[in-house]
Protein backbone atom coordinates (compact mmCIF):
# COMPACT_ATOMS: atom_id res chain seq x y z
CA UNK A 1 0.00 0.00 0.00
CA UNK A 2 1.22 3.36 -0.70
CA UNK A 3 1.24 5.59 1.89
CA UNK A 4 2.30 9.87 1.92
CA UNK A 5 2.26 12.61 4.14
CA UNK A 6 0.44 15.29 2.81
CA UNK A 7 0.01 18.49 4.93
CA UNK A 8 -2.31 21.60 4.20
CA UNK A 9 -4.65 20.56 2.25
CA UNK A 10 -7.29 22.88 3.74
CA UNK A 11 -5.00 25.56 2.02
CA UNK A 12 -4.19 24.01 -1.18
CA UNK A 13 -6.21 24.51 -4.47
CA UNK A 14 -8.22 21.71 -6.17
CA UNK A 15 -5.29 20.88 -8.41
CA UNK A 16 -2.76 20.37 -5.93
CA UNK A 17 -5.31 18.20 -3.68
CA UNK A 18 -5.59 15.82 -7.21
CA UNK A 19 -2.04 15.52 -8.34
CA UNK A 20 -0.95 14.50 -4.66
CA UNK A 21 -3.12 11.98 -4.10
CA UNK A 22 -4.06 10.38 -7.30
CA UNK A 23 -1.40 7.83 -6.55
CA UNK A 24 -2.28 6.70 -3.12
CA UNK A 25 -4.65 3.90 -1.83
CA UNK A 26 -6.20 5.53 1.40
CA UNK A 27 -5.90 8.79 2.68
CA UNK A 28 -5.72 9.82 6.26
CA UNK A 29 -7.43 13.41 7.02
CA UNK A 30 -6.18 14.99 10.48
CA UNK A 31 -8.50 17.57 11.09
CA UNK A 32 -7.67 20.47 14.10
CA UNK A 33 -11.18 20.51 16.08
CA UNK A 34 -10.46 24.23 16.98
CA UNK A 35 -11.15 25.84 13.52
CA UNK A 36 -14.55 26.42 11.78
CA UNK A 37 -16.45 23.70 9.74
CA UNK A 38 -16.78 26.31 6.99
CA UNK A 39 -13.02 26.58 6.81
CA UNK A 40 -12.67 22.59 5.15
CA UNK A 41 -11.52 22.55 1.90
CA UNK A 42 -14.71 20.80 0.07
CA UNK A 43 -12.93 19.25 -2.56
CA UNK A 44 -11.19 16.63 -0.44
CA UNK A 45 -14.48 14.59 -0.32
CA UNK A 46 -14.51 14.41 -3.91
CA UNK A 47 -11.29 13.87 -4.77
CA UNK A 48 -11.14 11.19 -2.31
CA UNK A 49 -14.20 9.50 -3.74
CA UNK A 50 -13.61 5.72 -3.66
CA UNK A 51 -10.47 5.75 -1.89
CA UNK A 52 -10.33 3.85 2.16
CA UNK A 53 -10.63 6.96 4.34
CA UNK A 54 -9.36 7.32 8.27
CA UNK A 55 -10.46 11.24 9.37
CA UNK A 56 -8.72 11.77 12.63
CA UNK A 57 -10.65 14.82 15.03
CA UNK A 58 -7.15 16.26 16.58
CA UNK A 59 -6.89 18.41 19.50
CA UNK A 60 -10.30 18.01 20.68
CA UNK A 61 -9.04 18.56 23.97
CA UNK A 62 -8.24 22.63 23.28
CA UNK A 63 -11.28 23.06 21.44
CA UNK A 64 -14.70 24.64 22.32
CA UNK A 65 -17.41 21.51 22.99
CA UNK A 66 -19.51 22.98 20.41
CA UNK A 67 -17.26 23.18 17.50
CA UNK A 68 -16.22 19.48 18.41
CA UNK A 69 -20.05 18.85 18.15
CA UNK A 70 -20.36 20.01 14.93
CA UNK A 71 -17.45 18.45 13.34
CA UNK A 72 -18.64 15.01 14.41
CA UNK A 73 -22.51 16.22 13.31
CA UNK A 74 -20.55 17.05 9.84
CA UNK A 75 -18.98 13.87 9.14
CA UNK A 76 -21.69 11.86 10.12
CA UNK A 77 -23.58 13.71 7.79
CA UNK A 78 -21.58 12.87 4.63
CA UNK A 79 -23.27 9.78 5.27
CA UNK A 80 -22.83 5.93 3.20
CA UNK A 81 -25.01 3.97 0.62
CA UNK A 82 -26.20 -0.23 1.16
CA UNK A 83 -25.53 -1.63 -1.98
CA UNK A 84 -27.80 -5.27 -2.10
CA UNK A 85 -29.26 -5.63 1.66
CA UNK A 86 -29.83 -9.00 0.92
CA UNK A 87 -30.35 -10.37 3.87
CA UNK A 88 -30.01 -9.47 8.02
CA UNK A 89 -31.07 -6.51 8.43
CA UNK A 90 -30.32 -6.26 11.90
CA UNK A 91 -26.38 -6.95 11.16
CA UNK A 92 -26.99 -3.85 8.41
CA UNK A 93 -28.65 -1.74 10.92
CA UNK A 94 -26.04 -2.31 13.68
CA UNK A 95 -23.37 -1.68 11.59
CA UNK A 96 -24.83 1.71 10.42
CA UNK A 97 -25.07 2.63 14.02
CA UNK A 98 -21.78 1.58 15.52
CA UNK A 99 -19.90 3.08 13.13
CA UNK A 100 -22.11 6.71 13.51
CA UNK A 101 -22.92 5.84 9.66
CA UNK A 102 -26.35 7.81 8.23
CA UNK A 103 -27.42 5.52 5.10
CA UNK A 104 -28.58 7.95 2.33
CA UNK A 105 -29.43 5.37 -0.17
CA UNK A 106 -29.92 1.75 -0.97
CA UNK A 107 -28.91 0.72 -4.21
CA UNK A 108 -29.49 -2.57 -6.59
CA UNK A 109 -27.27 -4.02 -8.82
CA UNK A 110 -30.40 -6.20 -9.68
CA UNK A 111 -33.92 -7.72 -8.06
CA UNK A 112 -32.98 -11.21 -6.95
CA UNK A 113 -34.31 -12.64 -3.79
CA UNK A 114 -30.88 -12.75 -2.00
CA UNK A 115 -29.79 -8.97 -3.30
CA UNK A 116 -33.47 -7.42 -2.19
CA UNK A 117 -34.17 -9.74 0.94
CA UNK A 118 -33.89 -6.60 3.42
CA UNK A 119 -34.32 -4.14 1.28
CA UNK A 120 -37.36 -3.50 3.24
CA UNK A 121 -36.36 -3.37 6.47
CA UNK A 122 -33.17 -0.89 5.40
CA UNK A 123 -35.20 1.11 3.73
CA UNK A 124 -37.99 1.72 6.82
CA UNK A 125 -35.77 2.16 9.73
CA UNK A 126 -33.43 4.55 7.51
CA UNK A 127 -35.76 6.24 5.18
CA UNK A 128 -33.04 6.06 2.55
CA UNK A 129 -34.82 6.08 -1.17
CA UNK A 130 -34.40 2.81 -2.93
CA UNK A 131 -32.67 3.03 -6.58
CA UNK A 132 -33.04 0.12 -8.87
CA UNK A 133 -33.40 -0.66 -12.78
CA UNK A 134 -37.18 -1.12 -13.57
CA UNK A 135 -36.38 -3.91 -15.76
CA UNK A 136 -36.06 -5.64 -12.53
CA UNK A 137 -38.94 -4.35 -10.79
CA UNK A 138 -42.15 -6.84 -10.47
CA UNK A 139 -40.35 -9.05 -12.81
CA UNK A 140 -40.04 -12.82 -12.38
CA UNK A 141 -36.65 -13.22 -12.45
CA UNK A 142 -35.67 -16.69 -10.62
CA UNK A 143 -36.42 -20.02 -11.07
CA UNK A 144 -39.02 -19.99 -8.40
CA UNK A 145 -41.04 -16.70 -10.04
CA UNK A 146 -39.82 -14.60 -7.50
CA UNK A 147 -40.55 -11.09 -8.19
CA UNK A 148 -38.97 -8.14 -6.43
CA UNK A 149 -41.65 -5.20 -5.64
CA UNK A 150 -39.65 -2.21 -4.68
CA UNK A 151 -41.28 0.17 -1.61
CA UNK A 152 -43.27 3.23 -3.03
CA UNK A 153 -41.46 6.14 -4.46
CA UNK A 154 -38.56 3.98 -5.32
CA UNK A 155 -36.23 5.72 -7.83
CA UNK A 156 -35.46 4.07 -11.14
CA UNK A 157 -31.81 4.43 -12.45
CA UNK A 158 -30.69 3.79 -15.70
CA UNK A 159 -27.52 4.02 -17.82
CA UNK A 160 -25.27 7.25 -17.17
CA UNK A 161 -27.27 8.37 -14.26
CA UNK A 162 -25.21 9.28 -11.28
CA UNK A 163 -26.35 8.86 -7.22
CA UNK A 164 -24.67 11.49 -5.19
CA UNK A 165 -23.81 10.20 -1.29
CA UNK A 166 -21.83 12.55 0.39
CA UNK A 167 -18.73 12.61 -0.98
CA UNK A 168 -19.25 9.64 -3.16
CA UNK A 169 -20.94 9.71 -7.05
CA UNK A 170 -22.38 6.55 -8.28
CA UNK A 171 -22.37 6.29 -11.76
CA UNK A 172 -24.71 3.60 -13.07
CA UNK A 173 -24.04 1.48 -16.08
CA UNK A 174 -26.35 -1.25 -17.36
CA UNK A 175 -25.25 -4.69 -17.47
CA UNK A 176 -27.90 -7.03 -18.03
CA UNK A 177 -27.78 -10.87 -18.73
CA UNK A 178 -28.22 -12.42 -15.25
CA UNK A 179 -31.27 -10.57 -15.00
CA UNK A 180 -32.49 -8.18 -17.58
CA UNK A 181 -32.43 -4.99 -15.10
CA UNK A 182 -28.63 -5.59 -14.03
CA UNK A 183 -26.70 -3.02 -13.71
CA UNK A 184 -23.01 -2.29 -12.39
CA UNK A 185 -22.73 1.13 -10.27
CA UNK A 186 -19.03 2.89 -10.64
CA UNK A 187 -17.62 4.76 -7.99
CA UNK A 188 -14.46 6.28 -8.15
CA UNK A 189 -11.82 3.00 -8.84
CA UNK A 190 -14.24 0.63 -7.56
CA UNK A 191 -16.94 -1.52 -9.90
CA UNK A 192 -20.19 -3.01 -8.10
CA UNK A 193 -20.80 -5.87 -10.08
CA UNK A 194 -23.90 -7.64 -8.44
CA UNK A 195 -24.03 -10.63 -10.30
CA UNK A 196 -22.62 -9.77 -13.44
CA UNK A 197 -18.88 -10.54 -12.88
CA UNK A 198 -17.49 -12.51 -10.60
CA UNK A 199 -13.70 -13.43 -9.67
CA UNK A 200 -12.72 -15.63 -12.24
CA UNK A 201 -16.47 -16.50 -13.22
CA UNK A 202 -19.91 -14.67 -14.36
CA UNK A 203 -23.47 -15.10 -12.67
CA UNK A 204 -25.52 -17.51 -14.37
CA UNK A 205 -27.93 -16.90 -16.99
CA UNK A 206 -30.77 -19.77 -16.96
CA UNK A 207 -33.01 -17.74 -14.53
CA UNK A 208 -35.46 -16.13 -15.91
CA UNK A 209 -35.11 -13.45 -18.18
CA UNK A 210 -31.24 -13.94 -18.29
CA UNK A 211 -29.78 -14.77 -21.37
CA UNK A 212 -25.95 -15.66 -22.16
CA UNK A 213 -25.42 -13.58 -25.34
CA UNK A 214 -26.34 -10.22 -23.26
CA UNK A 215 -24.12 -11.65 -20.59
CA UNK A 216 -20.98 -11.41 -22.77
CA UNK A 217 -22.14 -8.01 -23.82
CA UNK A 218 -22.10 -6.80 -20.37
CA UNK A 219 -18.97 -8.80 -19.44
CA UNK A 220 -16.95 -7.16 -22.91
CA UNK A 221 -18.55 -3.51 -21.90
CA UNK A 222 -16.90 -3.75 -18.53
CA UNK A 223 -13.68 -5.24 -19.59
CA UNK A 224 -13.78 -2.23 -22.10
CA UNK A 225 -13.24 0.11 -19.07
CA UNK A 226 -10.54 2.58 -19.13
CA UNK A 227 -8.08 2.08 -17.19
CA UNK A 228 -8.28 -0.51 -13.64
CA UNK A 229 -10.92 -0.50 -10.93
CA UNK A 230 -11.57 -3.16 -7.72
CA UNK A 231 -14.21 -5.24 -8.29
CA UNK A 232 -16.33 -5.92 -5.75
CA UNK A 233 -18.98 -8.74 -6.76
CA UNK A 234 -22.07 -9.68 -5.37
CA UNK A 235 -20.43 -13.08 -4.61
CA UNK A 236 -17.24 -14.33 -3.74
CA UNK A 237 -14.00 -12.62 -3.15
CA UNK A 238 -12.83 -8.86 -4.39
CA UNK A 239 -10.93 -9.04 -7.53
CA UNK A 240 -9.64 -6.22 -9.87
CA UNK A 241 -10.61 -5.48 -13.45
CA UNK A 242 -7.15 -5.51 -14.81
CA UNK A 243 -6.92 -9.91 -13.36
CA UNK A 244 -10.51 -10.64 -14.65
CA UNK A 245 -9.63 -9.21 -18.13
CA UNK A 246 -6.49 -11.56 -18.12
CA UNK A 247 -7.47 -14.47 -16.69
CA UNK A 248 -11.20 -14.64 -16.78
CA UNK A 249 -12.27 -17.07 -19.52
CA UNK A 250 -15.50 -15.13 -20.14
CA UNK A 251 -13.99 -12.10 -19.64
CA UNK A 252 -11.59 -13.08 -22.60
CA UNK A 253 -14.24 -14.55 -24.54
CA UNK A 254 -16.33 -11.49 -24.35
CA UNK A 255 -13.83 -9.29 -25.55
CA UNK A 256 -12.76 -11.26 -28.67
Amino acid sequence: MNIQWYPGHMTKTRRMIAEQIKHVDAVCEIVDARIPVSSRNPDVDELTAGKPRLIVLNRVDQADPEMTKKWAAYFRSLGCAVIDPGDESNTILYYLEDNHLTCRAILLTHGHYDHTGAVYAVHEETGAPVYMNALDAGTAVAFDSYTFTPPEGTIFYKEGDEVKVGNLTFRVMETPGHTPGGVTLICGDALFTGDTLFAGSCGRTDFAGGSMEVELQSLAKIAALPGDYEVYPGHMDPTTLERERNFNYYCREASK
